[in-house]
C-alpha cells in the first residue's frame, strides 16, 4: 500500500501513555500527524476501527497530501447527522467505564461487539481473539469516552476527500449503525463500501479472513 499503514483500533484501549493533553477527536488526529511527521513519513495508508476511524477521517481533511488511501472500519461521520446507538447501548458502554475488573469489563462489552447468535457459535472466542488482561485506568475510558461525545464530526468536510476511500461495516453492529457508513459513502465521491451480514461492530474479529481479503484487494 502506502509507505507505511497506519492502523487504529478503539474496541479495547491499547497501552499508550495518557500524554499532557485533554482528549480528542481533533488532539489524536495532531498527533497522528506529528508522529508522521517524527518518523519522517511523508504518505500514509490509514485504517481506523471504531473511535480510530473517526480519528482518521480528520487528518484527510486536514492534511489531504499525507494520505495515500483511507479505509474506515465501523464508522461514523460523528456530529447531529450521525445515527447514535441506541440509550441502552450507550448506557451498557457506559457503565462498563466504572468497572475496575477487565474480566468484569468484557462481560459488558462483548455483547455490543458480536451478535448473540455468532457469540453462542463461537463460544471458545477468548482462545483466539486478542483481549488484553490488564485493567485500563477508568478515568482514560471515561477521557475517550469524553472524546466521543463531545466530537463535532467530519460531516461538512467529508466531500472534500478525493483519495480512494474504503468503508466497511456489519449489518448488525449497535455500536456504529450501519446507516452512518452509508451516510459516509454518499458524501465521499471515491467511496467504496463494503457491507458484511451477519457482522457486528466487531467484524474483523468475527470474520477475520474476509474481513483481511477486502484489505488487501482494495485498489
Amino acid at each position: 500500500m502506502g509507505d507505511i499503514d497506519i492502523a487504529y483500533k478503539a474496541a479495547w484501549p491499547g497501552e499508550s501513555t495518557e500524554g499532557t493533553k485533554k482528549f480528542s477527536i481533533h488532539q489524536f488526529a495532531n498527533d497522528t500527524v506529528g508522529l508522521l511527521d517524527a518518523l519522517k513519513i511523508e504518505k500514509a495508508d490509514i485504517l481506523g476501527h471504531s473511535m480510530g476511524s473517526f480519528i482518521a477521517q480528520e487528518p484527510a481533511t486536514m492534511t489531504p497530501d499525507r494520505i495515500d488511501k483511507l479505509i474506515l472500519s465501523a464508522s461514523s461521520c460523528g456530529g447531529r447527522e450521525a445515527i447514535p446507538p441506541s440509550p441502552e447501548v450507550v448506557q451498557t458502554f457506559a457503565s462498563s467505564i466504572n468497572s475496575s475488573s477487565p474480566i468484569q469489563d468484557e462481560e459488558k462489552i462483548i455483547p455490543l461487539l458480536f451478535p448473540s447468535d455468532w457469540l453462542e457459535a463461537n463460544q471458545d472466542y477468548r482462545n483466539y481473539m486478542p483481549i488484553p488482561g490488564e485493567s485500563v485506568p477508568p478515568q482514560v475510558l471515561q477521557a475517550q469516552f469524553e472524546a466521543i461525545e463531545k466530537w463535532d464530526g467530519t460531516s461538512a468536510d467529508l466531500s472534500k476527500i478525493t483519495h480512494p476511500t474504503l468503508v466497511i461495516v456489519g449489518t448488525e453492529d449497535i455500536f456504529t449503525p450501519a446507516g452512518n457508513s452509508l451516510m459516509i459513502v454518499g458524501k465521499i465521491s471515491s467511496a467504496w463500501l463494503v457491507q458484511i451480514r451477519d457482522a457486528g461492530h466487531g467484524l474483523m474479529n468475527e470474520y477475520p479472513d474476509q474481513f483481511s481479503r477486502i484489505i488487501s484487494t482494495f485498489p
